[in-house]
């Protein structure tokens, strides 16, 4: 679970204003470990937010206007490194979706590829991701050129 709030303050040349306070919380999911080549890696995630706003923008699409939405996103390993999923976003007020994202990924430790679509917009784009692996060991300074590695924070060397 994840609760979140974010704060924005716009003043307009013209002496307008408009402030929103966004809060949300989510459920975020993992089954599986894609250890084993099929079925193995299952993960959701579910968001609530709502923007509190205050003013308004003089400017049509700098408005908060979807301010209750649902977000909910799926992502199942397929075989292999290969996930399929979805992520959409719903506005509770109207009830209709703004906005859904349909995703084939291609996962590995260190990396990940991504197709995505997104039927309503008619947009697609291909991403490459960079994922974190916890790396805990240790390296080599670079022999001769005084460079070392710094660990806790910055290291004051004394001439």
């Amino acid at each position: 679970m994840a609760l979140g709030a974010t704060g924005v303050v716009n003043g307009y040349s013209r002496g307008g204003s408009q402030n929103n306070l966004s809060l949300s919380t989510s459920i975020l999911g993992q089954f599986g470990h894609s250890s084993k080549d099929f079925l193995d890696y299952t993960a959701f995630n579910i968001t609530y937010s709502q923007i509190l706003p205050d003013g308004l923008s003089p400017f049509l699409f700098d408005r908060a206007v979807d301010t209750k939405t649902l977000s909910a996103g799926f992502s199942q390993q397929i075989y292999g490194p290969f996930r399929l999923g979805f992520q959409t976003l719903v506005n509770l007020d109207t009830r209709k979706e703004i906005s859904t994202d349909y995703i084939l990924e291609y996962s590995r430790r260190s990396y990940s590829l991504l197709l995505r679509y997104n039927p309503a917009l008619q947009l697609g784009s291909i991403g490459f991701r960079v994922n974190e692996f916890n790396w805990t060991g240790g390296s080599e300074t670079f022999g001769g050129s005084g460079v070392s590695p710094i660990t806790n924070g910055v290291q004051r060397q004394s001439e």
